[in-house]
């Protein structure tokens, strides 16, 4: 599967989870938008989120107990920080878990990678 098809899985899961939680979600018109999804909640709230697949990290060919989300985005190219003011966090698909986790922006600090594990409880968007 091509990072492409694995894009567009992730942004059905997410969908479908929001769907299910009662959320009307909106899509952007270009792909050069900061978000990749905005969620309108229940009440009225909207959310802007960066949507994510994920598989298990690899080492050494050996499949890891964890996923590794990059805190940052390809932008024309470039490899660029995700710019925090515009997003109002993560929504990432799990392959293996086949579940989707919410991350909220202030969750997170720093440039690199986040591990997520199986076992981490996420209560950001719950339902």
């Amino acid at each position: 599967m091509n990072v492409n098809q694995k894009g567009n899985i992730g942004q059905i899961k997410v969908i479908e989870d929001l769907y299910r939680k009662g959320y009307h979600c909106f899509l952007p018109f270009d792909d050069y938008c900061p978000t990749d999804l905005i969620a309108l909640m229940p009440c009225g709230k909207l959310i802007r989120l960066q949507i994510k697949f994920r598989s298990k990290a690899t080492l050494r060919g050996e499949k890891q107990d964890y996923y590794e989300l990059s805190l940052r985005t390809v932008i024309n190219g470039k490899n660029t920080p995700v710019n925090r003011e515009l997003i109002d966090g993560w929504a990432v698909y799990l392959e293996e878990d086949d579940r989707v986790v919410y991350l909220h922006v202030d969750e997170l600090s720093g440039t690199g990678y986040k591990r997520i594990r199986s076992e981490m409880n996420f209560t950001w968007l719950k339902e």
